[in-house]
Formats: C-alpha cells, sequence, structure tokens
C-alpha cells in the first residue's frame, strides 16, 4: 500500500509534547476496534436470525441453499457442469465451502449465516493484521472498521451468498500483491495469485485483480516472466471449468432465453460512474488531477451518457439505489437525469484517478487505482451487473483513503460516505423483510 509517514499523523497531536488527544486515543485503540467487531458480529447475528424465511436483498440466498445441498456427497464432473441454480450462479468453490460446513453444523439457514458472519469477520481481521504496523492509529483501526461496517458489505455479510467469500479471498489478494510490489516479492506475488484463483473460483468478477496487476507491471516496464507468469496464472486456471461449463456460468440448458454472461454492456460503465459519485462524493475534494482535463474528458463523456443511458430500475441492476427510486416514485425514464449528477462526479472522479494512475508515485496507490479503474472496465462486458459486484472495489477504495495526506478529514469524508449509503442500503433490507 501507499508509504505511510514514520510519525505520528501532526493533526492528531495536541500540544508540543506530540501527544495523541485522548478523544483519538480511544477512537484508535485496539479496545475500540474488539468493541466493535463484538457489536457489530451481534448486530449481524441479529440481523440474519430476524431475516430467517424471509427474502434478504434477493432471493437467490434460497437458491443458493438448496444447491448447496447438491454438494453434500462432494463435488463430480457431471454436478460441476450442470449443478442447478441460476444465470448469475457463483462458481462451485462457493458451495464445496458451504456444503463441507454444511456437514459439520447442518444445512439449515442458521448454520451458514453465522458461516457468512464468521467470513466477513475474518476479512476485517486480514485487513486488520495488514494495517495494525502502520505508524498512523487512524489507519490501523479506521481503514479495516471501515471496509467493514461499509453498509452494503455488512448486510450482505451475513446473507448466505457468495460475495463475503470473495471478498475474503479478494482482500487477502490486494495485502499480498501490495506487499509483493512493494518489496518485489515474487512470493508475495504467489500467495496473492492463490487468493484470486480461490476468488475467481467463486466470482469471476474478482479478474480485475490479476488485470490491475498487470497494468502496473507494464507502466513499471516489468519484463519479469516470473512476475507476468503469477499475473496471469490465476486467469489460466479458472479455463478448465469454464470448459466443462461452457462458459463462465454454471450450463445454461436450464435457462432458455436467459441473456448469455459474456458481451459488451456500456450501460455498466456509466452505472460505475454513478454508483462511485453516489456513494463516494465527499473525496471530490481530494481530485488533484489537472481539473481542465477531468472537466474536457467529462464533457466529452455525457454523449456517452446519452447513448448508453442504464435502466437502473432494471433487474441487472438490483441494488440500495433502485430500492430508493422505486420508494420514491421515480419511473425507468426519469431515474437516469435524476442521477445525473452523481455520474457527473463519478465521471470526474474517475478521469482523476486516470491521470493519477499515469503519475503516481507509490507503487501501491498504483496497484489500487488500477484495481478500481480494471473493475469497472471488467464489469463493462458483464450482462448482469448487480450492484453488489460493485463492492468489491471499495476496499481498494478505502485502501487508497483517495488522499492520505495526513488528514484526519480522509477519514470524515468515507465515514460521510458510510452515512449516506446507509440510508440507502437501510431502505433496500427493509423493503426485503416486509
Amino acid at each position: 500500500m501507499s508509504s505511510s509517514p514514520s510519525h505520528t499523523d501532526p493533526a492528531l497531536r495536541t500540544g508540543r509534547d506530540g501527544a495523541i488527544a485522548p478523544p483519538v486515543r480511544a477512537l484508535t485503540s485496539g479496545k475500540t476496534f474488539w468493541g466493535v467487531v463484538v457489536l457489530m458480529t451481534a448486530i449481524a447475528t441479529a440481523l440474519g436470525a430476524l431475516s430467517e424465511d424471509r427474502r434478504l436483498f434477493d432471493p437467490d440466498e434460497a437458491i443458493y441453499m438448496r444447491v448447496i445441498a447438491l454438494f453434500d456427497t462432494g463435488p463430480s464432473l457431471e454436478l460441476l457442469r450442470t449443478y442447478e441454480g441460476e444465470p448469475a450462479s457463483p462458481a462451485p468453490l462457493f458451495f464445496m465451502v458451504y456444503a463441507w460446513w454444511g456437514k459439520l453444523f447442518g444445512f439449515h439457514g442458521p448454520a451458514f449465516r453465522a458461516l457468512s458472519v464468521l467470513i466477513t469477520l475474518v476479512t476485517m481481521l486480514c485487513l486488520w493484521g495488514f494495517l495494525r504496523r502502520s505508524p498512523r492509529p487512524g489507519d490501523r483501526v479506521c481503514y479495516p472498521l471501515l471496509v467493514f461496517m461499509f453498509p452494503y458489505i455488512f448486510c450482505m455479510g451475513f446473507a448466505v451468498m457468495a460475495e463475503s467469500l470473495t471478498l475474503l479471498f479478494v482482500v487477502v489478494a490486494l495485502v499480498y500483491y501490495l506487499q509483493g510490489l512493494a518489496h518485489k516479492s515474487n512470493a508475495a506475488l504467489l500467495v496473492g495469485s492463490i487468493a484470486v484463483a480461490a476468488a475467481l473460483h467463486v466470482r469471476i468478477h474478482a479478474v480485475f485483480l490479476p488485470a490491475a496487476l498487470m497494468v502496473v507491471l507494464l507502466l513499471r516496464r516489468d519484463r519479469s516472466v516470473v512476475s507476468w507468469c503469477l499475473a496471469a496464472a490465476p486467469i489460466v486456471t479458472r479455463v478448465p471449468l469454464a470448459l466443462l461449463q461452457g462458459g463462465l456460468t454454471v450450463s445454461r440448458e436450464s435457462f432458455a432465453g436467459t441473456k448469455p454472461e459474456l458481451g459488451f454492456c456500456p450501460s455498466n460503465i456509466n452505472f460505475f460512474f454513478v454508483w462511485f459519485g453516489c456513494l463516494f462524493f465527499p473525496l471530490l475534494w481530494s481530485c488533484r488531477g489537472r481539473q481542465r482535463i477531468n472537466l474536457a474528458a467529462m464533457l466529452v463523456m455525457i454523449p456517452f451518457y446519452v447513448w448508453a443511458t442504464p435502466n437502473f430500475l432494471s433487474p441487472e441492476h438490483f441494488g440500495a439505489i433502485r430500492s430508493v427510486l422505486l420508494r420514491l416514485g421515480v419511473n425507468a425514464t426519469g431515474a437516469p437525469w435524476l442521477l445525473f449528477p452523481f455520474w457527473f462526479l463519478g465521471c470526474y472522479m474517475t478521469v482523476d484517478l486516470v491521470q493519477r494512475l499515469v503519475t503516481a508515485k507509490d507503487i501501491g496507490d498504483v496497484f489500487l487505482i488500477a484495481c478500481v479503474i480494471m473493475l469497472a472496465c471488467s464489469l463493462a462486458f458483464s450482462t448482469v451487473a448487480f450492484e453488489r459486484y460493485y463492492q468489491l472495489a471499495v476496499p481498494a477504495v478505502v485502501l487508497l483513503g483517495i488522499d492520505r495526506r495526513q488528514r484526519p478529514s480522509g477519514y470524515v469524508a468515507i465515514a460521510l460516505c458510510h452515512i449516506f449509503f446507509l440510508i440507502l442500503s437501510t431502505a433496500r433490507m427493509a423493503q426485503d423483510l416486509v
């Protein structure tokens, strides 16, 4: 990750002796961290119990639990090729892990939801362990909590869905890729690639990680055969399963009339801009690129928005934003124009990230920026881009912090994002629990 200063954040000090103010010390202490962990785990467990026998975010949860039972006796080539699911069903590693857990604790909703909560906790602890050596106390505590408490990640963290397991592998890959790039360690890159390969066997959307690594190697003019092979290896490991299933999801024989899993869908890029601008708008202040270039590129993109106007009320874009629009009575025609200001901000910030990608000196920042951009590009080739897929960019955005100039306002900005999105996700969850 980006290099942090070796001294304590001056903005967190009081007096001439450099002592950290008591309120800040309390907020960034280990006790606070573990207290929040216990509290959020209790809330997640309670919400999981409350939503038992009810639809949670998506009816796919019940489908996934039924497919998990099919893996009770272990995977077979025929099962891997034809297991029943739905058009956007995850790859079999998800079902294999949950089936193993089911053998130990039972094939029922509470047991599976407990596993999802556990996986989410392990994800946060991995991030905390990565940051705990940082000289900045805010990094050690605030950043892992901001990832864990990002409302959509937290809410999905107790659902029997593939997102929590994918996020775990993505965070592990981020950690080791950052370490490998910073220290030029192929061993760390190897561990990261193993984590990416596991993620790809849950959700194909994790392909943005090796793509981002390739971008960094290209910008660094790194011609190391080992590094390039490690970047490509996770993608190669996914090929046999794709050949077996005849595509990037399970056999489509049971899904007559459904859309193919691949195909250029430019409206997804616009949806990403809206998502980025809507959820991370407080970070606009930290844009450092040349403003004239940002504005000029954004003006050029406006015709693209008009040409590829996304339908935010379509099934392909289920999510909190869609729920709020429906509650407000917004129709499909008016939704894109109501959200245009957020697209404007998201497009501006993305153009700024592109500028920083080619000018940033810190290799960690380059990789994290490449992750955000590559995720947006990869989703443009997905005919189904549910809002939950975009959450894979959250750890990269939070780790990047957009601005790391030793300002507590960086934490405040991301906290504002949480509060804003909490309103959206609460509306979504309330709708599903009715």
